[in-house]
């Protein structure tokens, strides 16, 4: 049964809590890539405030930042659930046991009809497992790349703010313009946007 904000404890991390309230099963939260999830709505909680201090003028020279922080939190959150799957299925544990056994049916006397169909389907489910680990590393970078992406504007949009440069010409990291940076983010989100759909 899917989980929903009501099983979430009361008085939690309000990052879980909004995770779970935006559709991340609480069973997501509570594995290995909850913590990762809670900080990208972390950083979002924290772009928001930065947001909401900046005069008007100023939010104005980030007009992609908002639907940007919404594009990746949501892959953020879709990228968990995909990967909390894939490790219930793609383990190097499950795949190491079926090579054996792939091993051990080979070993047996050749010729018998059950040795063939049972090596042709260990043969299938190894070579399943295999892209499935693929697609599980994908997945993978592409989670931390969103999730990093986040914690980027959030550390760009904190020094830009406390050094009082918010302007189209400020450079944040890697040399580009905040505008570059936001054209170069929105970019990323747009393409991350398409990925496993």
């Amino acid at each position: 049964a899917e989980s929903s904000a009501a099983d979430v404890p009361v008085g939690g991390d309000p990052s879980l809590i909004e995770a779970v309230r935006d559709g991340v099963p609480a069973e997501v939260m509570a594995g290995p890539h909850g913590v990762r999830v809670r900080e990208a709505y972390a950083s979002r909680a924290a772009i928001r405030m930065i947001l909401a201090r900046l005069r008007e003028a100023e939010r104005a020279l980030l007009p992609d930042i908002v639907p940007t922080v919404a594009a990746l939190l949501e892959r953020v959150g879709t990228l968990a659930q995909a990967l909390h799957a894939l490790d219930r299925e793609a383990t190097s544990g499950a795949l190491d046991r079926l090579r054996q056994r792939v091993v051990a049916a080979e070993q047996e006397p050749e010729g018998t009809p059950e040795r063939e169909r049972r090596l042709e389907l260990l043969r299938r489910q190894v070579q399943t497992l295999e892209e499935l680990a693929a697609r599980r590393a994908t997945l993978a970078g592409q989670f931390d790349h969103a999730v990093l992406t986040l914690e980027t504007i959030r550390l760009d949009l904190t020094r830009l703010r406390t050094a009082g440069a918010l302007d189209a010409d400020a450079v944040v990291g890697g040399g580009l313009t905040m505008g570059e940076m936001v054209r170069e983010v929105r970019a990323a989100a747009d393409a991350a946007d398409g990925i496993g759909r």
